[in-house]
């Protein structure tokens, strides 16, 4: 009786496992390497066609079964997890790509046209990291209520409803890099940025650009080290620009937002009538750009070096930052990769003309932020409260020729040169910075820095200075003279 029972219990295990379907867990939604795009009600497959999970979250693609427990009926009564997973969902057509753009530009404006160019990179990420090795973060600055931050929940609103912001000022670390982990080939948020953020925090978002995550070591795995991923696009809005590092700034594609005050009452019901149309998400959208991605993968690079040809040649005269161009270029690119398959609400020439006139603003705010910029403008001011003063500090001379301790140099047309007592005025740089709680850089840096720019000619083995004050003890006019 036992044996017979133990034969027929065996048979009813192998049943079970025949029939029981080998899964595979999707952890990130959003673009999979095995070529399908996974939403947290199905996937869209390779033809571009919606599919939905079954009652237990199981969806097939090429003969492969796939688990997405988001809408599971294992977990769909459970409405503690799975929160942003199940925003994250594919919805019926409900507006057509154009309808919604030309709202979107009406609200919106010409930053709209860099937003959209780089939603359009943002869903071939992966494609664009293999091929250049970063990505550029999307910075919209302004004051409250400019519109920045609608901006951004438009473009979220193409992956469903929208996410919820990460606040970087308030939030931790290991919040943030879940943050930028839990979807693939989508966009993260991340709001609230201020120049007085934590050291660690800058070099984290400086790394998204490189698709760089957090590195931490795993006790539970022998204390070996393991790094997070940065799956996704990220945005990043607040009202300080991102001065307090050249380096994270040069990252970014900088957008600045207006004061939105005083709109016109049909500025105010565009508004009201976009955020209507993208209250429960437009993921209809995203999926009809998945539809040609075997098309941007073939296309992209070579409409990558046309636009770059492009830039090149509009650029040729100037001093432009070459990481800002390159991150222009990425977006503009994607745009006349894909502009072909849609009816746009603008054109590619619309947008390189922006997009030039923008890369133009933020490579002028660039200079005048980085470590000599602010230098130059602290003597400015310094010049102008009278703690720097003419021909005692410093003398701005017309000259023919000058001899320097390396070689002597003419001037055929007559040039305004500047000369400076460099130890000085860097103390006094470094007095002032330390008085606005900042931190000034140290004087061999400073020194590296100015002989190093293109404006420097060279160090003069002696120069006269002159002050001249009155001394009210002796009642006249004391000169002082001092060559160094």
């Amino acid at each position: 009786m036992f044996w017979g029972q133990m034969a027929q219990f065996q048979k009813l295990k192998l049943k079970l496992y025949e029939e029981t379907r080998t899964c595979q867990e999707i952890t990130n939604l959003g673009w999979q390497k095995e070529g399908f795009w996974a939403w947290a009600n199905g996937m869209i497959n390779d033809t571009g066609e919606f599919v939905p999970i079954d009652e237990y979250g199981v969806v097939n693609y090429n003969d492969n079964d796939y688990f997405i427990p988001a809408f599971s009926k294992i977990y769909l009564k459970d409405k503690s997890i799975f929160i942003d997973e199940r925003k994250f969902q594919y919805r019926k057509p409900t507006i057509d790509i154009k309808t919604w753009m030309d709202l979107y530009i009406k609200v919106h404006g010409d930053n709209a046209m860099i937003g959209f160019a780089w939603y359009i990179s943002a869903l071939f990420r992966d494609h664009i990291l293999y091929l250049n090795d970063n990505f550029p973060l999307l910075n919209l600055f302004g004051q409250k209520g400019s519109g920045k931050n609608t901006l951004a929940y438009s473009l979220l609103s193409l992956f469903g409803k929208k996410q919820t912001e990460f606040n970087i000022h308030n939030g931790t670390k290991p919040g943030l890099a879940k943050h930028l982990e839990m979807f693939s080939n989508a966009i993260a948020f991340i709001d609230e940025y201020k120049n007085n953020l934590d050291f660690d925090k800058i070099e984290t978002l400086k790394s998204i650009y490189n698709a760089i995550g957090r590195s931490r070591l795993n006790m539970d795995k022998g204390g070996k080290k393991e790094t997070t991923e940065v799956n996704q696009a990220v945005i990043i809005a607040g009202q300080e620009m991102p001065t307090i590092d050249v380096a994270l700034s040069t990252r970014m594609l900088f957008l600045q937002f207006l004061s939105k005050e005083g709109l016109s009452k049909e500025a105010k019901s565009n508004f009201e009538k976009l955020q209507e149309i993208e209250r429960d998400g437009l993921p209809h959208i995203t999926a009809e750009f998945l539809k040609h991605r075997k098309y941007f993968i073939e296309q992209y690079k070579v409409n990558y070096d046309s636009v770059m040809r492009d830039l090149i040649k509009d650029t040729s005269t100037e001093d432009i930052n070459d990481r800002l161009l390159r991150n222009i270029c990425t977006v503009m690119a994607s745009f006349k990769t894909i502009e072909s398959k849609f009816n746009f609400s603008f054109d590619y020439k619309s947008l390189f003309a922006h997009g030039l006139s923008v890369t133009r603003n933020h490579n002028k705010q660039i200079k005048q932020s980085d470590e000599i910029g602010v230098f130059w403008s602290l003597l400015e001011a310094m010049y102008d409260d009278n703690y720097l003063l003419d021909k005692w500090h410093f003398r701005v001379k017309s000259l023919h020729h000058l001899k320097t301790t390396h070689n002597k140099l003419e001037f055929p047309e007559k040039k305004l040169i500047l000369k400076f007592k460099f130890n000085s005025v860097a103390k006094l740089y470094a007095e002032h910075l330390r008085k606005r709680g900042e931190k000034p850089l140290p004087q061999d840096s400073l020194q590296h820095y100015l002989q190093t720019s293109k404006y420097f000619i060279g160090i003069e083995k002696a120069c006269k200075f002159t002050r001249k004050d009155w001394v009210q003890a002796e009642a006249k006019v004391v000169t002082q003279n001092q060559t160094t």
